[in-house]
């Protein structure tokens, strides 16, 4: 199954992904409208609802075992939710 991913962070780094993806992706530039980009004082950055805001990203299409690795590289402080970008869940 393909699996789409909106990566704003260090998901676009090349060196992330060949470690936990096994390649380098080119994805595709996209914005997440209604979003806001904040970052905890340790660096940690995240995406919260905010309308009128946008978050720059890439969508990625990624294979079931490549999202079980980015989940385990995010942690359990992250959470996954569906959205919509273009018209496209």
């Amino acid at each position: 199954m393909i699996n789409r991913v909106f990566a704003y962070g260090t998901l676009n780094l090349s060196d992330v992904q060949t470690h936990l993806w096994g390649e380098e992706k080119q994805g595709r530039v996209k914005q997440l409208d209604d979003y806001k980009l904040h970052s905890y004082p340790s660096g940690i950055y995240y995406i919260d609802k905010e309308f009128g805001e946008t978050v720059a990203g890439k969508v990625y299409e990624l294979t079931d075992e490549q999202l079980r690795a980015t989940d385990r590289y995010e942690g359990s402080a992250y959470s996954r939710e569906r959205v919509t970008i273009d018209g496209e869940i």
